[in-house]
């Protein structure tokens, strides 16, 4: 169990919504000892196997913040910690005191939306394995947060367990356990496959049933906040609530053992104390033997200097926690080292800069003038180099919602359609709309930053616009050729229900404009020509569309001969669709 004082704001809210799933406290229960009372999933009936934070799904790599098995099944967790007034809709984006919750995705997406695209790939995922379970959505936030005005819109049911309908829970943090209480799922999920499920997700669970930290949920090793004897008082009344629950385990001599021992072995766990390592006297031969090989790492690290400079720069800015541009997906960071290159005359601002750094390095910064004077010129390095990167790469979720049989057609949704000028020939002077000249429609997609409002507008955009609904656009694309319809199709989990899919580009970005809100929150806005485009299903990865442009044509801005016309082909209308 991981010290909640020594984790960032950023991770402790989720490292508490383990401890408590785990354990059945928070960090506040911690600083109220004396008032703990039963465990509150113990009290709801509810079996607790295992909480893991921060998973990838092994399909389409979306990021989970957390999943927890319990009998009454597998729940999905999108952990959103912000307080105050929380107000939103099925189909509007979210606002908690008026300031938008930022979730990838278009304009209106929000957690929902949000905890959707998360479930999809898993499902289909454990489906493929043999696994077929009803995943739940977990939308979990403080209880400091007010969630009335979500459950006012009239569209969205607040702290009410999942139904037919309805594949999320939307909660407070200490009213989970009293809504897991409620479902009865027609067959509950055994330890046997909650073992099998984290087995193929790449999670260590106790294989044993009767493991100590399950049965009486308290850690190995106690809580690190607290001290040996604030543990002790808990492990006692863990201890005592299981013989409340279950009298019967104390006339039964099997039970009765188990429970002790289980006692025993973590009452030890946070009692011992570790024992002073001595370091053992080295001799004059072993100190000789490594300055031989300390000497020798260094001649091949100059040798390999020498062979591949540019490989040894990467692998040391690895090391050092820094972002590498053009490796990893594009972010805000990469982006306001552009706008630097783009502006050489401009003093940067280090501290906009910084805050895209991984936090040991701001902190180390923050210790002496000196070491922040080291920060600065490593980033003034920084936006030097970030002018050699050609192309950036960006994964953008999106869903497939129809298959036209008769044009051979495939539509997504989920994407943010914009009207932009699609030729560069000249300077952008704004990035607001209208636009002179030639018109086409471009994406718009936003980019996760904890400190900024980010987006990438994409132009030379090849996809096919159509009119939808409510003003909405949706892009359409034929498949690859040799493409098995049949078994993409099957990828539909439900009737009515999309198929998830990743649509990965490289861009070439053409100009970067920063400024602030009125509130002072930086935003960053970004336009971009587009190099490489593919589509594939989350399930499988499998290939649905592709297009690369020539580095001529994206240099110069212009779009390839088969790009929709500037009129929005599609828009006027279309043939009969096959709804998914």
């Amino acid at each position: 169990m991981q010290s909640l004082k020594s984790l960032p704001a950023a991770e402790r809210f989720e490292e508490e919504i383990r401890q408590f799933c785990l354990t059945g406290l928070s960090g506040k229960d911690l600083t109220r000892i004396l008032d703990i009372g039963m465990d509150p999933f113990w009290q709801n009936g509810v079996n607790v196997y295992l909480y893991e934070r921060n998973i990838y799904s092994p399909i389409g790599q979306k990021e989970i913040d957390g999943l927890l098995l319990t009998d009454k099944g597998v729940f999905v967790f999108e952990c959103k910690n912000v307080i105050g007034t929380v107000t939103g809709t099925l189909n509007s984006s979210w606002s908690a005191d008026n300031q938008m919750i930022h979730v990838p995705g278009p304009r209106n997406s929000n957690p929902v939306t949000q905890i959707k695209s998360r479930i999809g790939p898993l499902s289909s995922f454990l489906r493929d394995k043999g696994i077929s379970l009803f995943l739940t959505g977990v939308i979990v936030f403080p209880d400091e947060a007010n969630l009335d005005g979500l459950a006012k819109s009239g569209t969205l049911s607040v702290s009410e367990p999942p139904n037919r309908d309805r594949s999320y829970i939307i909660t407070n943090l200490h009213k989970l356990p009293e809504i897991l209480g409620t479902i009865q799922p027609s067959s509950p999920l055994s330890h046997e496959d909650a073992f099998k499920i984290a087995d193929l997700l790449g999670i260590v669970i106790a294989s044993d049933p009767n493991d100590p930290e399950r049965i009486l949920r308290f850690p190995a090793g106690g809580f690190p906040d607290i001290s040996p004897i604030a543990n002790l008082e808990i492990l006692d009344k863990k201890r005592e609530t299981v013989f409340l629950i279950h009298p019967e385990y104390r006339e039964n001599p099997q039970s009765l053992e188990i429970i002790d021992n289980a006692y025993k072995t973590l009452r030890e766990s946070f009692e011992k104390t570790e024992p002073p390592v001595v370091q053992p006297k080295k001799s004059i031969r072993w100190t000789v033997i490594g300055v031989a090989f300390f000497l020798l790492g260094g001649l091949l690290m100059l040798a390999a200097f020498h062979l591949s400079g540019k490989e040894v720069q990467t692998a040391k800015l690895v090391s050092e926690g820094w972002p590498v541009p053009g490796k990893s997906q594009l972010e805000p960071y990469q982006l306001l080292l552009l706008f630097y290159h783009q502006h050489p005359t401009m003093t940067p601002d280090y501290q906009i800069l910084s805050l895209g750094l991984p936090m040991e390095l701001r902190t180390k910064a923050n210790r002496s003038l000196v070491d922040q004077k080291s920060l600065d010129k490593k980033l003034d390095n920084e936006i030097k180099k970030i002018g050699s990167v050609k192309t950036f790469p960006l994964t953008i979720p999106a869903s497939i919602i129809q298959y036209d049989s008769k044009e051979k057609l495939f539509t997504l949704s989920g994407l943010q359609g914009v009207q932009m000028q699609s030729a560069s020939q000249t300077p952008v002077p704004s990035f607001l709309m209208p636009f002179g000249g030639k018109i086409s429609i471009g994406i718009a997609q936003k980019l996760a930053c904890s400190y900024c409002d980010s987006q990438v507008l994409i132009r030379n955009w090849p996809l096919q616009a159509a009119a939808g609904p409510m003003g909405h656009l949706f892009f359409r694309f034929s498949p690859v050729s040799g493409l098995n319809l049949q078994e993409v199709l099957k990828q539909t989990p439900c009737q009515g229900c999309s198929i998830p899919v990743h649509i990965q580009v490289r861009l070439s970005i053409v100009q970067v404009q920063i400024g602030r809100t009125n509130l002072g929150k930086p935003v960053i806005s970004s336009l971009a020509n587009l190099s490489e485009i593919s589509i594939r299903l989350d399930s499988d990865n499998t290939l649905l569309f592709e297009k690369q442009y020539s580095e001529k044509s994206v240099s110069n801005g212009k779009e390839p001969s088969d790009t929709p016309k500037p009129d929005c082909p599609g828009c006027s209308g279309s043939t009969p669709a096959q709804s998914l």
